[in-house]
């Protein structure tokens, strides 16, 4: 154990000293759809009747972007075509009508991959402090690299802390008026600068040299900001209205986002926007480029149903109706996801799924333990690993812990913090991601 793990053990005992306890259990699982984003990109409804159809011809102004001097790039003045690309001849389905499919049923198909299962529990705790974390982080009101455990101390918690090029940023929110703030860091944890934010949601490339943020104008409009060394830093105007937000940067350098009609819409260097067929893009793998889409509402079951498409619209796997995926691993090949129709992920689910992305179908699936609750919102891909914070009873005691799952099994480190009465924020904060770590 280094120095740093060390002292970030004695503050965590340090914390569970004289915390009040409630019992932990989860709330009533609602059979919706609803879109999830981890607490670090935030939690977004969709609304079951989220139209499929998209609108063309709409047109956006290009704003000056930044070129890899940093120098302003010429604008164009003249609006970029909104381009509606087409959905493949296997992409298309009516809205409504049952999936003519079974890629959801791994015994309709004999290239269904084995499933393996297993319980997450806390009192199956690894000995000494488990896995080392090796991804950006915040904790105990420190930022703290992964790398050797280097700590910046932060006066306030930030939500999606990433380390780019070596300087911190993060989104913090005002408790007076509830704005949300992009900040950049000082070395010594100060904020040496800051935006307002147009939405809470980052992405970051698995090699942490660039990060895609959306910036609010003022009143004007939103702004894509994609921020970085080697030419990679520029800037364009999406639009007016709430509701934009980054589902991930694509191998190429183009980004994909969700506009506030809840559509996916791949955003090019230039200002171009291309929609996709699909909706509410949920992740990108920065790897092979593809992108979960959600493809239509099974509104008598109150579940959605999802898909990958690439960044032409064409359809790159089989569609599921039982899981929502949510973030693919580094190298693109891992997917993890959560049951269709859970709500109320805010105080953790019950269940969490790896998918093979080709199928969608599972190949590992995690139950939790009784009075045990998984923390989607707040997982990271470190690897091929996803780091899991867990909520449950441990030796008879009410506390926190990380689960590193992969396809292999399950790994749980028990920490001695007690979570406060009536919280449900873990005391963790990992950044956005997937990261490479090698």
């Amino acid at each position: 154990m280094n120095p740093e793990d060390q002292e970030l053990r004695d503050a965590l005992e340090r914390r569970a000293e004289g915390a009040g306890l409630t019992p932990s259990s989860l709330a009533e699982v609602q059979r919706r759809a609803r879109r999830i984003r981890r607490r670090r990109t935030a939690l977004v409804a969709t609304g079951a009747a989220a139209a499929i159809a998209v609108i063309a011809g709409v047109g956006v102004a290009v704003s000056p972007g930044l070129d890899h001097d940093g120098a302003p790039q010429p604008s164009t003045n003249t609006p970029a075509p909104l381009r509606t690309l087409a959905p493949s001849a296997s992409a298309s389905a009516s809205p409504t009508a049952p999936p003519p499919s079974t890629a959801t049923d791994p015994s309709a198909s004999s290239s269904a991959p084995s499933l393996e299962t297993f319980t997450v529990d806390l009192d199956d705790v690894t000995e000494g402090m488990g896995p080392e974390l090796r991804i950006p982080y915040w904790f105990d009101g420190r930022l703290v690299d992964g790398n050797g455990g280097h700590a910046v101390p932060v006066q306030d918690r930030p939500q999606s802390p990433v380390l780019v090029n070596g300087t911190w940023h993060g989104m913090t929110t005002s408790p007076n008026d509830g704005t949300v703030r992009w900040n950049t860091y000082a070395a010594d944890g100060s904020v040496a600068d800051y935006q307002q934010a147009g939405s809470a949601s980052v992405a970051v490339t698995p090699d942490g040299g660039t990060y895609a943020v959306v910036l609010d104008d003022g009143g004007i409009g939103k702004r894509l900001r994609v921020g970085g060394t080697g030419g990679s830093s520029w800037e364009v105007a999406l639009g007016a209205g709430d509701g934009w937000e980054v589902a991930g940067i694509l191998p190429d350098g183009n980004v994909v986002v969700g506009d506030p009609q809840g559509r996916a819409v791949v955003v090019h260097k230039g200002g171009k926007q291309d929609v996709l067929p699909g909706t509410t893009p949920q992740a990108v793998s920065p790897a092979t480029g593809d992108i979960v889409v959600r493809t239509r509402d099974l509104a008598d079951q109150q579940r959605s149903c999802w898909a990958l498409v690439d960044e032409s619209g064409k359809r790159t796997s089989g569609e599921t109706c039982d899981y929502v995926p949510l973030g693919f691993s580094a190298d693109g090949s891992e997917l993890y996801a959560m049951d269709s129709g859970a709500d109320n992920v805010s105080e953790g689910v019950s269940r969490i799924h790896l998918l093979d992305p080709r199928t969608l179908h599972p190949v590992a699936s995690f139950s939790a333990a009784k009075g045990t609750a998984l923390y989607v919102e707040d997982a990271a891909w470190m690897g091929d690993q996803l780091v899991v914070p867990v909520r449950g009873p441990a030796g008879g005691t009410l506390s926190w812990g990380l689960a590193f799952v992969s396809k292999s099994g399950v790994t749980i480190q028990h920490q001695a913090t007690r979570p406060a009465r009536g919280s449900h924020e873990p005391p963790y904060s990992f950044g956005a991601g997937p990261l490479d770590v090698g």
